[in-house]
């Protein structure tokens, strides 16, 4: 397993930024995004920056389950106790929606292969609805013993994924090594 994760954190790297390069060239499009598009699909309800704050949290609240962690934003969940799962969280200022964010998920061990469609599928919507240049920045793990986080963080005009590595002896005490995915659209 150690060797795994090894070579897990050596290709990652590498796939990523050989990843991006091919959709950056790619001519193909699967699906249009409008130049005005600030909108990110969360819990499969399209959620733009500027909505109202109201008939959102309703139409949430009625199909999933929502956390206030602030004043002004919410977590959104599918399903409830350990089972539950996070479809991303919700931000609002002046009543309007400011920030959104999707989680694409997390992979454990073996799930190699659905953590790279769904980095993929990131970065071509990250690429597309965009429509602008993809800056990639690479963080230094913390200096924390038996842990380590690493995190490489995609950007491009309002929007920003981020890929998490979390690794190491306390996490792995903790059943939480895994590689995460995060997509965050935020008003300027």
């Amino acid at each position: 397993m150690n060797r795994c994760r090894r070579l897990v954190a050596v290709i990652v790297p590498i796939f990523s930024v050989t990843l991006l390069a091919t959709l950056m060239t790619s001519a193909p499009q699967i699906h249009e995004a409008r130049a005005d598009d600030a909108s990110l699909f969360v819990a499969g309800t399209e959620i733009r920056l500027g909505m109202p704050k109201e008939p959102l949290l309703s139409s949430l609240r009625s199909r999933y389950g929502l956390t206030q962690s602030s004043t002004d934003s919410y977590f959104v969940w599918e399903g409830t106790g350990s089972t539950a799962k996070l479809l991303g969280g919700v931000a609002f200022r002046n009543d309007r929606v400011s920030w959104v964010s999707r989680d694409w998920g997390q992979f454990y061990g073996t799930n190699i292969l659905k953590f790279a469609t769904e980095l993929q599928s990131a970065l071509y919507n990250l690429q597309t609805a965009s429509r602008g240049p993809v800056v990639a920045y690479v963080s230094k793990p913390p200096g924390v013993p038996g842990l380590r986080i690493t995190e490489i963080e995609f950007l491009s005009g309002q929007r920003k994924l981020t890929l998490r590595i979390v690794e190491g002896d306390e996490a792995k005490a903790k059943g939480g090594e895994c590689i995460s995915l995060q997509e965050i659209l935020t008003s300027k």
